[in-house]
């Protein structure tokens, strides 16, 4: 949570102190949804890390990440959607196998080298600014994870909007924002659905009783 000391100097102490710990019980439960909770996601995202050094001003795209990542060893597939999106929205991700201990022997992962770009607005909240500031700019989930991810950051931007008496836009909405990081109901390139469960147990620190949750496939 670097760089949350700096978010309070023009807020009353009172009211920011207030609006910190608020931000960091939503950064709690988007700990338990991205961070890697094993040796191969920890890998992957490593060498997402170390992509990212190797390219000027740090900016590193979908495509030029799958290449680092094939030479690496990885599996990974290009996801740049064809046609008209919701509100326009055009996004490219990655979907990479790992190996888990699984049946299917691997899973799919989606990767984002530019996950936190995606929330970035111009005038946040201090809570907001908060949450981003505690978010890495890139995210190796499940795709059920990341869906519950989403989720509790577009509430998140929502409320920033609407504390601040502004309409959220359209193309800011939780559905809008979902739709980036859609994937089709057929196997991914591990040879078993995308749309698996979330490893994220019901009790665990920083509940999400505000967001609803299904332990069973998405829809």
């Amino acid at each position: 949570m670097e760089g949350m000391e700096q978010l309070t100097l023009n807020d009353d102490p009172e009211s920011a102190a207030k609006e910190i710990a608020g931000a960091c019980e939503t950064l709690e439960q988007l700990s338990w949804l991205l961070e890697p909770s094993s040796d191969v996601e920890k890998l992957l995202k490593l060498h997402i890390k170390v992509a990212r050094k190797c390219t000027p001003n740090g900016q590193l795209d979908p495509e030029t990440l799958k290449g680092a990542l094939e030479q690496a060893g990885y599996t990974a597939k290009l996801h740049a959607p064809a046609g008209k999106k919701l509100h326009g929205l055009r996004h490219e991700f990655l979907t990479v196998c790992l190996p888990d201990g699984g049946d299917s022997g691997s899973s799919t992962y989606v990767v984002d080298p530019n996950f936190r770009d995606s929330f970035v607005v111009a005038h946040p909240t201090t809570r907001y600014s908060a949450v981003l500031a505690g978010l890495d700019q890139e995210v190796v989930a499940t795709q059920a994870c990341l869906r519950r991810a989403v989720t509790i950051l577009g509430r998140e931007l929502a409320q920033s909007f609407t504390e601040q008496g502004v309409p959220v836009p359209p193309w800011r909405t939780q559905q809008a924002l979902l739709s980036k990081w859609q994937l089709q109901h057929s196997p991914g390139g591990c040879g078993q659905p995308l749309f698996q469960d979330c490893g994220v147990e019901v009790g665990a620190p920083g509940s999400m009783d505000q967001v609803p949750i299904s332990f069973g496939r998405v829809s």
